[in-house]
């Protein structure tokens, strides 16, 4: 009899003792499990730890897309029950998964609710914003904090190669730092100027600094710092960054208007990127500009590289950030003449074709003094009301210079989220295992 008791608390042990070692095996795993395999694998628990990644994984891309969002918020967008999203935040919290920030009002006499973000250290993206001058780069947590910023500038005499090797060590540099901080990077993603002949490349062909170039980033990117790499035009990052930051909730259709060294036009509609069919979807620079005479496009008439190749023609060799900050310059004035209104002529169409709620304009006016802005804003007015057509509201941003590398890396963890998220239920579920089989 006792004999018989000893071999059953030895087999008692030996189960848990299994148990444990398979537990830790999984948490020690480096493999990242897609969103389908996670959901499929039976050994991965019970129904309801399954229904609860399926479920989760929906709920915490809304959490993640949606700063300051709220329980009462995400069940009206997601159309979800309140009570089951209610008791899966509070299960989420438990797992150390999110965390409650401050109490805010839903609506203007609605019930106040927690707004919950993730737990920041859970992981990151990368993302990096190219344009003829500079190069930025920003390190984004899941929280949608960011843990670290590098900025690298151009000078007219660098090469294709070297740019592209610039951009690679912006990145490198950035992944070493999430590293350092324990965090693990995801992705990297990069903001590039159009057109993106090649997404899966990153392949552009744009006016740098020193002329037209045809350049191959993704590559060089991946090679140099181990971590998978996609790319996206720099103007769909800058929307996608500007939505998710200031205006996740927002109805009706964004355009944002992007004028470096190219003009393009990208959207946001119902809350979603429209990226368009083709390459220079968007593209506004090859329109012929019927402010000059002869007609030219655009793109050569009031944009970055305009300014630089004007500026040269007339025998000055100031470098291009110079020349922005000397807006009473003679040579300066005598381009706006005709830049202001082609850079109204370039929003006014924009405006007819895609007939936005809203407007946002980023880019080398944004340099200039108020009035030269408020000139353009006129001038848009003016051709519109001249059509018959609503004004939309209309505005030049003013924020830090980071919104395009923090789009970079939003649209490249959208790739990488579903399964991320999947990956990181799955692992704090087991987690929460061990002490339990531990205490048994």
């Amino acid at each position: 009899m006792q004999c018989s008791s000893l071999l059953e608390l030895y087999s008692e042990f030996q189960y848990y003792k299994n148990e444990t070692t398979r537990v830790v095996k999984k948490i020690r795993e480096s493999s990242l499990p897609t969103m389908a395999s996670a959901c499929e694998r039976p050994n991965i628990g019970t129904r309801r730890q399954r229904a609860l990644i399926r479920t989760g994984v929906t709920l915490l891309r809304y959490i993640m897309d949606h700063p300051q969002a709220t329980s009462r918020a995400a069940a009206e967008d997601l159309r979800m029950s309140f009570p089951n999203v209610c008791r899966l935040v509070t299960e989420f919290k438990t797992l150390g998964i999110i965390q409650g920030t401050e109490h805010k009002q839903t609506g203007r006499r609605g019930p106040w609710s927690q707004a919950v973000v993730l737990r920041g250290d859970l992981g990151c993206t990368i993302g990096v914003d190219l344009e003829a001058t500079k190069v930025r780069g920003v390190v984004l947590d899941f929280a949608n904090n960011v843990l670290a910023v590098r900025r690298r500038s151009l000078s007219p005499f660098e090469t294709d190669k070297e740019i592209v090797s610039i951009v690679a060590s912006v990145a490198t540099t950035l992944v070493h730092m999430a590293q350092a901080r324990g965090v693990q990077v995801y992705i990297v993603g990069l903001g590039l100027p159009s057109p993106l002949l090649d997404k899966r490349l990153g392949k552009i062909r744009t006016n740098m600094q020193f002329g037209e170039a045809t350049l191959e980033f993704v590559p060089r990117v991946e090679e140099a710092c181990g971590i998978r790499t996609s790319a996206a035009p720099n103007s769909n990052c800058f929307a996608a960054g500007h939505h998710r930051i200031h205006n996740p909730r927002g109805r009706g259709i964004d355009m944002v208007v992007l004028n470096r060294f190219g003009i393009v036009a990208a959207l946001v509609w119902k809350g979603e990127l429209y990226t368009g069919a083709s390459h220079y979807a968007g593209a506004l620079g090859y329109i012929p500009c019927s402010e000059v005479y002869p007609p030219r496009p655009l793109k050569e008439v009031c944009t970055g590289s305009s300014l630089l190749e004007f500026a040269r023609a007339k025998g000055d060799q100031r470098s291009f950030q110079e020349l922005l900050k000397s807006p009473n310059d003679p040579l300066v004035q005598e381009w706006l003449k005709q830049a202001v209104p082609a850079f109204a002529q370039a929003i006014h169409l924009a405006i007819m074709t895609y007939n936005p709620d809203r407007v946002l304009i980023d880019g080398i006016f944004n340099k200039f003094p108020r009035k030269i802005r408020s000139a353009i804003v006129a001038r848009v007015q003016q051709l519109v009301l001249s059509t018959g057509n609503m004004m939309p509201e209309i505005t030049f941003y003013e924020g830090d210079d980071l919104m395009g590398a923090r789009g970079a890396a939003l649209l490249a963890r959208d790739l990488v989220a579903n399964d991320a998220l999947a990956s990181i239920i799955i692992r704090e579920e087991l987690r929460a295992e061990v002490p339990a089989i531990h205490g048994s």
